[in-house]
């Protein structure tokens, strides 16, 4: 997503299968709060709906704020995954 300067706001990669799995949303942090994330997410819906795929998955921390921007934007919860490290 680019500004009238051409200078990137944010951009998006998505993976299709079945369904279109956002890989990475990224904003600019000088961007943030002006709806760059969404309409983002709006091309990604479109993305896949003009590839007629089923739906949007993605991924994210609890903690992370960009959680109820995806919440407001429909996404719902399905889960819960734990990460485990072991020391060497």
């Amino acid at each position: 997503c680019k500004d009238m300067n051409d200078d990137t706001r944010g951009f998006i990669f998505p993976q299709a299968n079945e369904t279109v799995h956002l890989l990475y949303l990224a904003v600019d942090e000088a961007f943030r709060g002006q709806g760059v994330a969404r309409a983002l997410l709006a091309e990604c819906e479109k993305l896949a709906r003009d590839w007629g795929r089923s739906g949007l998955l993605l991924d994210v921390a609890s903690d992370n704020p960009a959680l109820r921007i995806y919440q407001r934007f429909g996404f719902e919860e399905l889960g819960s995954l734990i990460f485990l490290r072991k020391k060497l």
